[in-house]
């Protein structure tokens, strides 16, 4: 689309929207007092704002208190039938997803390496790959980006968060050569330079055939991986473990991955209902589990589509978010204190990330920014050593719709993102001259 006519669809759009966009930018917040819950500043506490990554910390309460601290998912190795002295295996060969959001290529190449280890050349039977441990979500949200790398598909057998970067440039080839089925590639808007990271829409196809490649590195020779259940009488060949669910949490939360968001918050579900569940159903278990949790708030205009937050339809109020926030401060789940997996930050700068070893963090909080709204929430030491519970939220609805009327291959033009960036850059100040001043006040 050309520059006039993204200039003339944002005009129009405008227009009907709003008068001006400033004018419809709202901030709000809540500040209570950890030990009392004593309310020590609101503004806006019950109008609802877009929460964007803020929407993850509820999820992650739910999941730690669902699938506990410990838990670990496992991806298993499986086979049937025999091995000859010739190391061929007379039978099927299956990898079996167990849900790990963690998995990446070093651990699958591990699994390989021992399946090389077995003894193992060849298979006469089938590989077969089983990722039916979650049900299969192409995308996370249909309303953002379909080649965007943090809107990946979901599945019970995932690879590098469901993503892979393409490198392209003049000369010869570099870095690894993996020969995947042929892959029509739609960029929304001009493409980098020389790379653009994809998400993956089959993570369990995907995953089977990174690691025929692997297999066949370490002299493994498997034909093309075929999806089915795992046969019965299939027997463990070589098995591999997440890092327990309280660290995945963590990692999760620091990085605002949504693909280990939303396969955690699936997988938590699931084990609470005991059936499979699809991503809305989990993210209103959780929305359930979060109400019963807080039960003092008022919950009304509440609305959670997913549990990563990558929407621009969910609704929280300040008044809701802190109670999520004093309650992450006071919870105790499964020996973990909940707000110990809040990402620990720095005031100055502000919102940097605090690597100080061993040092009690000043600021423990979950940040959520998509176009036209942003977030903060979790807890502050202040100055007086006071522990406060917060949530500050700024959102423009109108001009996000004004976005979101723009299509896909359209929003990477300047026209649209310098905006947008001035009007995040706006939010961030505001966000910490509040909590700052908080810092001070209380």
């Amino acid at each position: 689309m050309s520059h006039l006519k993204i200039a003339l669809l944002l005009a129009a759009t405008v227009a009907v929207a709003s008068p001006t966009a400033q004018a419809e930018t709202a901030t709000g917040y809540v500040v209570l007092d950890v030990e009392d819950g004593t309310v020590l500043a609101e503004k806006n506490a019950k109008r609802a704002f877009i929460p964007a990554s803020v929407l993850k910390m509820p999820t992650a309460l739910a999941v730690l208190q669902s699938l506990g601290a410990e838990h670990r998912f496992t991806t298993r190795l499986m086979h049937t039938g025999t091995l000859t002295d010739g190391g061929v295996l007379n039978g099927d060969l299956v990898l079996v997803g167990g849900g790990d959001p963690m998995l990446d290529t070093p651990a699958l190449e591990g699994m390989a390496q021992a399946l090389a280890a077995a003894g193992i050349t060849r298979i006469t039977g089938h590989f077969l790959y089983d990722d039916g441990a979650l049900p299969h979500h192409a995308v996370i949200e249909e309303r953002q980006p379909p080649d965007a790398s943090y809107n990946p598909g979901l599945g019970g057998l995932s690879l590098d968060f469901n993503r892979f970067k393409v490198l392209w440039n003049g000369g010869n080839p570099t870095g690894a050569e993996i020969p995947l089925d042929p892959l029509p590639v739609a960029l929304a808007g001009a493409p980098p330079l020389n790379e653009v990271w994809l998400p993956v829409r089959e993570p369990g196809r995907f995953t089977a055939r990174v690691f025929q490649w692997l297999a066949a590195k370490h002299g493994v020779t498997l034909p093309l991986p075929e999806p089915r259940a795992v046969p019965a009488g299939a027997e463990d060949l070589v098995t591999h473990d997440s890092p327990p669910v309280a660290e995945i949490l963590r990692r999760a939360l620091f990085f605002s991955n949504n693909m280990a968001t939303e396969t955690l918050g699936i997988a938590a579900a699931q084990k609470a209902l005991g059936r499979p569940v699809k991503l809305p159903e989990a993210a209103a278990w959780t929305a359930e589990r979060t109400k019963a949790a807080v039960p003092a708030t008022d919950w009304a205009g509440f609305t959670m589509p997913n549990g990563s937050g990558l929407t621009d339809a969910a609704r929280m109020t300040p008044q809701q978010c802190a109670g999520i926030a004093l309650h992450t401060a006071r919870a105790e789940i499964d020996g973990i204190a909940a707000a110990n997996l809040l990402p620990p930050l720095l005031l100055q700068p502000f919102a940097a990330v605090d690597h100080r070893v061993g040092a009690p963090a000043t600021l423990r909080a979950k940040t959520g920014t998509i176009s036209y709204a942003r977030g903060l929430a979790g807890t502050l030491r202040a100055k007086s050593g006071r522990e406060v519970a917060f949530c500050i939220m700024t959102d423009d609805q109108e001009q996000r719709a004004v976005y979101d009327a723009v299509p896909f291959g359209d929003r990477t033009d300047d026209t649209i993102r310098s905006p947008a960036r001035k009007w995040l850059r706006a939010a961030r100040d505001t966000e910490e001259a509040a909590v700052t001043g908080w810092h001070s006040r209380f």
